[in-house]
């Protein structure tokens, strides 16, 4: 019962990690949370949180398939080849 309810809690908090990384990238974009200046360090922050996000909604959907932890998993997967991407291709932008 207690281990359920932990993965019931992992694939929450794995959700939750995805959407506050969109917000941190949307944010250096539109602006709508005002930060002193951070650069562009929130772009790099979901580089390292995200796949954090992955093993969490990993372990939850093991034995547990709940709706949370597959949202968490699908959305921080996409996070992390996104990043990755951008990692690879911007500065072949910049310096072209």
């Amino acid at each position: 019962m207690v281990l359920r309810k932990l993965k019931k809690v992992l694939g929450k908090l794995s959700l939750i990690i995805a959407v506050l990384s969109i917000i941190l990238i949307l944010n250096v974009f539109l602006k709508f949370i005002p930060f002193f200046n951070l650069g562009g360090i929130p772009l790099l922050i979901p580089v390292y949180v995200s796949p954090i996000g992955v093993i969490l909604s990993a372990v939850s959907i093991i034995k547990n398939k709940n709706i949370p932890g597959i949202c968490g998993l699908i959305i921080n997967s996409i996070l992390v080849i996104f990043q990755l991407v951008f990692i690879i291709i911007a500065p072949r932008m910049v310096l072209h």
